[in-house]
């Protein structure tokens, strides 16, 4: 609705309720100025008794007017009243409603229409203001003027149904990047973009650049997340030396001082020459340090410390997290910076952590292990250059993070010999194929309600197996508290350790150890037969790499292998075949 048009049309209903309201006070009853100033206060105060009872009357009549009006128009109705404007009756009942309400409130206090407020200003032109404010609150139904071909009197801002108050206020652009002005665009066939903008550089840690996809993309983002202590800002500072042979590096910390950086740098031996250091929370003032440092790569430590004070949230807050990523991503993919985000994240990952910012960035990365152990994986969850679940090793040391490039090798270190309940597996961490040891223990039930745990493969498959073994195996490990566990660390979450787990828990309980040279690999379904899984030549392979010589694998893969020197293939069909070869080896 146009509101010029309108309000002319509204305050033309407003004076002639003023001349209706108050008649003795606009006429001039011809008294003399003596004799006016002879009526003293008493005759001010009866005249302003009057004037209000008047306005209370003329009050009452428009009101029953309306409901009379009500009866025969639809609140949909188009009425047309002056300067060609066309409202809705259901809009014209609601404003004259509320401004006469409007107008008595006034009249009551004020009893000449012409009288000053105390403002400088008279009641007309209050009663301007106020119509003018509530053109800010209403207007007619979009949908409704553009089916009655009134689009021309709607405010395309405003879109409302009746009887409902927004305020139609205008709100500034808050986030951290500059609103820019619609342009033509024109999209371009598929065929016809070249890839070799992208440049991939070696951030000199091999185990990064393999989680990486072959190393990092020029104008990427990745995020590294994981728990608060675990070694992120480590391995990040770690690969500026590196990245510094080639690139300007700029590093910065919302956590710690540059004298802190300085210190920690000097530790990890990572000092270089065009490595910047900056110590800074404020969004802005890092994209102008940008801006005029030129770098090639940007470190942020971390993205929770940084903050858009065009935004009224906290650091840290979830608006405040994604509002500060979206900064980062358009700069790297305007300027082409590659951007290394760190994210602390909970037990869940949920709260103002990486899992909000995941389809926002193009890697993402996890640390993974115990702060209390000295390895560190670390695991590509999302990789728009590369391969995604795979992994990284390392190793905490006092100068820092040491790649282990055999982990397979340091996940079977210290395993016992001739212990029950232990088995080896192999299984895939993206593309690389990782043996792993599990455990288990069978031990007799203390209370009446057998105890369950699992450490690093997933509960329920566990709580799966045991009942299969009772069932296919004739093993009652139901009356038995079990527990399983996963050396090293790492979580096992694909069903090819399934006849591992089965092998360990059978061992356990019947107390007899897994020979030291034999594997398992498999998964167990519920009817206790053993299925074949995937990259079963790759995980061969680093079985007999590692010294196996023995293998359980699913029976009907069996003869699709090709033999391997030293290494003996022993299929099974089901897991009481299994249990069979574990009772029969020595």
């Amino acid at each position: 609705m146009k509101a010029k048009k309108l309000l002319a049309l509204l305050m033309s209903l407003v004076l002639l309720l003023g001349a209706l309201a108050v008649p003795a006070l606009a006429a001039d009853d011809g008294t003399t100025g003596d004799s006016a100033a002879a009526g003293s206060s008493e005759a001010a105060s009866d005249a302003a008794s009057d004037a209000a009872a008047a306005a209370q009357e003329a009050y009452t009549k428009i009101m029953e007017q309306l409901d009379a009006a009500s009866k025969k128009y639809d609140g949909d109705t188009v009425v047309a009243t002056g300067n060609g404007t066309e409202v809705t009756w259901k809009l014209c009942y609601y404003l004259i409603a509320s401004m006469t309400s409007q107008f008595i409130r006034y009249t009551m206090a004020i009893p000449d229409f012409t009288t000053d407020t105390g403002d400088g200003t008279t009641l007309q032109d209050a009663m301007r203001e106020a119509l003018e404010a509530r053109m800010k609150y209403y207007t007619v139904p979009a949908a409704e003027a553009d089916k009655r071909g009134l689009a021309e009197t709607v405010d395309a801002e405003v879109e409302t149904q009746w009887n409902s108050i927004v305020e139609q206020a205008d709100k500034p652009v808050k986030s951290g990047r500059k609103p820019a002005s619609a342009r033509a665009v024109k999209p371009v066939p598929i065929t016809e973009i070249g890839t070799a903008d992208e440049i991939r550089f070696s951030t000199g840690m091999g185990e990064l650049d393999r989680v990486l996809g072959g190393g990092a993309v020029k104008g990427s983002l990745v995020l590294v997340g994981g728990a608060p202590g675990i070694g992120k800002s480590t391995l990040m500072l770690q690969i500026c030396k590196k990245l510094g042979e080639f690139a300007r590096v700029l590093y910065v910390s919302g956590e710690e001082s540059a004298h802190q950086l300085k210190l920690r740098a000097q530790r990890l031996d990572a000092e270089s020459d065009n490595l910047y250091v900056l110590s800074e929370t404020c969004l802005g003032n890092i994209l102008e340090c940008v801006r005029s440092e030129q770098p090639d790569v940007l470190i942020v430590d971390s993205i929770q410390t940084l903050y858009n004070e065009d935004l009224d949230s906290p650091a840290g807050g979830v608006g405040q997290v994604k509002d500060c990523t979206m900064a980062l991503m358009q700069l790297a993919k305007g300027q082409g910076v590659t951007v290394f985000v760190i994210g602390h994240v909970n037990k869940e990952g949920s709260i103002a952590g990486p899992k909000v910012l995941e389809h926002m960035v193009d890697c993402v990365l996890y640390f993974e292990g115990d702060q209390h152990m000295t390895y560190r994986i670390l695991r590509a969850a999302k990789n728009r250059f590369g391969a995604t679940n795979e992994i990284g090793v390392f190793e905490m040391m006092d100068r820092g993070l040491r790649e282990v490039e055999n982990p397979s090798e340091m996940l079977l270190s210290g395993r016992p010999k001739d212990a029950p309940g232990t088995c080896v597996t192999c299984a895939m961490e993206g593309a690389r194929p990782v043996l792993a040891e599990v455990q288990a223990l069978i031990a007799p039930a203390s209370a009446s309600n057998p105890r369950r745990m699992s450490n690093g493969f997933d509960y329920n498959r566990a709580a799966m197996l045991l009942a299969v073994l009772e069932k296919r195996g004739g093993l009652k490990v139901s009356q038995c508290d079990a527990y399983l566990n996963i050396i090293g660390g790492l979580t096992l979450e694909e069903p090819a350790a399934d006849l591992a787990a089965v092998v360990a828990i059978a061992s356990s309980y019947l107390d007899k150890p897994v020979p030291d040279h034999m594997a398992a690999i498999g998964e167990v379904g519920l009817s206790g037969e053993i299925r074949s899984i995937s990259h079963l030549e790759q995980r061969l392979t680093e079985v007999h790499r590692l010294g196996f010589t023995q293998c359980m694998i699913p029976a009907r893969r069996a003869r699709e292998l090709k033999p391997l020197p030293g290494l003996e293939l022993l299929p099974v069909q089901n897991i009481a075949q299994a249990l069979r070869l574990l009772v029969r080896e020595k």
